[in-house]
């Protein structure tokens, strides 16, 4: 895919950016609308980011000098697609985060309403996948999914991997390292990889985040950097895209940025009668809330 071309609309006027936006060169952040705090940017370096929705986007490597305006509107005016993915695939293991999956699997549902999406659940056996976490045993609250393959017969071809996170992924049990080896072995065939909340970790864990950047769950931020300690983590973002891979803050966070993923993919009015079918309000972040200074 190739983004030919970007209308910027700020508060000062609006600027249009003509060059070619090629996926794997560009980093895609969605900012805390008070990323730094409460008050408007003044001095900070960019790189390459374009952010949907509110937030800041910068290319070529320069400084903003002046205060900026904390919210601007980013679409972009023409793609040209060579193959639109198709073939979705998720891969679970157990203590997986419920709403990490189901959430941006009710986004593709409702995606699939008019797009030809064919969704494997892939995981360590054919055997159902529990969200049990063991943490408390006096509870019995967990939900099973029955996978579609495992990692040793996974769907022969796959465009688009999603990645939960949750407590199971926590550990070094052979369920986890099945996960992690499955993220390194498939990584190079894929279009695009996603990973929600501490999935980020097990993406960390495969290799496939080192020297580029990424963001992961604020309550887990610690223990998910330490996993990672070659990526480039951005505490302040909702989700991070660089170049084919999208990373998410926590739970929630993963169907903001299956949103996100559907409008870059498919289309603005996509993502919207995506949300508004799921009577869906998209968030910004949570930073803020759990003391994390900005990186």
């Amino acid at each position: 895919m190739v983004l030919r071309s970007m209308v910027l609309t700020k508060y000062r006027g609006v600027k249009t950016l003509q060059q070619p936006l090629l996926p794997r060169n560009s980093i895609h952040m969605r900012l805390a609308d008070n990323f730094g705090g409460p008050r408007a940017l003044t001095s900070l370096l960019l790189t390459s980011w374009h952010i949907v929705g509110n937030g800041y986007e910068c290319r070529s490597k320069r400084s903003l000098k002046e205060p900026c305006a904390r919210n601007f509107t980013v679409s972009l005016s023409t793609m040209s697609i060579s193959s639109l993915p198709m073939n979705y695939g998720v891969a679970l293991f157990p203590g997986f985060q419920a709403l990490d999956v189901f959430g941006p699997i009710d986004a593709l549902n409702n995606l699939a309403l008019t797009h030809d999406i064919q969704l494997s659940v892939i995981a360590p056996s054919l055997d159902p996948v529990s969200t049990e976490t063991h943490i408390n045993s006096n509870a019995n609250c967990a939900q099973s999914v029955v996978p579609t393959h495992n990692f040793t017969s996974p769907p022969e071809k796959l465009d688009v991997l999603v990645v939960p996170g949750g407590f199971g992924c926590q550990n070094n049990e052979p369920s986890t390292l099945a996960v992690v080896d499955y993220v390194e072995a498939v990584y190079p065939s894929l279009q695009y990889l996603i990973t929600v909340c501490t999935g980020a970790s097990i993406a960390a864990r495969a290799g496939v985040l080192d020297d580029r950047y990424a963001t992961t769950n604020k309550m887990q931020w610690e223990w998910t950097m330490s996993q990672g300690p070659n990526v480039k983590w951005v505490s302040h973002a909702r989700w991070i895209v660089d170049g084919n891979i999208w990373t998410s803050a926590g739970v929630s966070a993963g169907t903001d940025t299956m949103l996100a993923f559907i409008e870059h993919v498919y289309g603005a009015a996509d993502a919207e009668t995506v949300a508004d079918t799921m009577e869906y309000e998209r968030m910004t972040d949570f930073a803020t809330k759990f003391g994390l200074t900005p990186t």
